[in-house]
């Protein structure tokens, strides 16, 4: 004759806390990782807008040091006879500028470069912009090397795509002084939407004329 041995189970309210007790384990983790992916891409659009600002600081610090080397005037004329040729593109006199890298290439033949040809190899572009939807940068890679750049226009052999970040420059002539010497006033402005709200980084600094 065969015996039965009864075993207590689980009742229905123990399954019920159990799956409580679990489902908010499981809640609790998901936040986590969520919270800790988010935080990942707010460092690293963060680091990302921090060199995109100091970039436009440096454009700008540069034309003006190459500008005592070309024989350039401060706002980036070169004078010849009674006209002058825009070496960085648009005049630096005053505004809100978009600045690239424009000579991408590779060793300047300088027996080959003269007043009319430096405009062409001059490393940094800037032009006039009155919106932002001219600022939006583009995240291009080489097709040949994977070399990531963020540029408002790509160059050949790019591969690019509208990024999620926006520069500006403002650059303002501040005068000084009874000789009409100024300095440059100069404000890079990075700045992007970020899981729905505005998010900017903006550095700030001043040039003196090289003269």
């Amino acid at each position: 004759m065969k015996k039965y041995v009864m075993k207590n189970g689980f009742t229905l309210p123990e399954i019920l806390i159990s799956i409580s007790i679990f489902s908010l384990v499981m809640v609790a983790i998901t936040g986590l990782v969520v919270s800790v992916m988010r935080s990942n891409t707010l460092n690293l659009n963060k680091l990302i807008g921090y060199g995109l600002a100091q970039e436009g600081i440096e454009a700008v610090r540069n034309m003006r040091d190459s500008d005592w080397l070309l024989g350039a005037t401060f706002d980036g004329r070169i004078l010849v006879g009674n006209s002058g040729k825009n070496v960085w593109g648009d005049v630096i006199d005053g505004g809100r500028f978009v600045v690239d890298l424009n000579y991408l290439g590779g060793v300047v033949n300088k027996k080959n470069v003269n007043v009319n040809s430096i405009f062409n190899v001059a490393p940094w572009r800037f032009e006039k912009v009155s919106n932002d939807k001219d600022t939006l940068l583009k995240r291009c890679v080489y097709s040949d090397d994977g070399v990531v750049m963020y540029l408002h226009n790509g160059k050949s052999g790019m591969s690019c795509k509208d990024s999620a970040f926006h520069r500006e420059i403002d650059i303002k002539p501040v005068f000084y002084g009874d000789d009409g010497d100024y300095k440059l006033r100069v404000t890079s402005r990075v700045f992007w939407e970020e899981y729905g709200r505005d998010v900017e980084v903006v550095l700030k600094t001043e040039l003196t004329d090289w003269k």
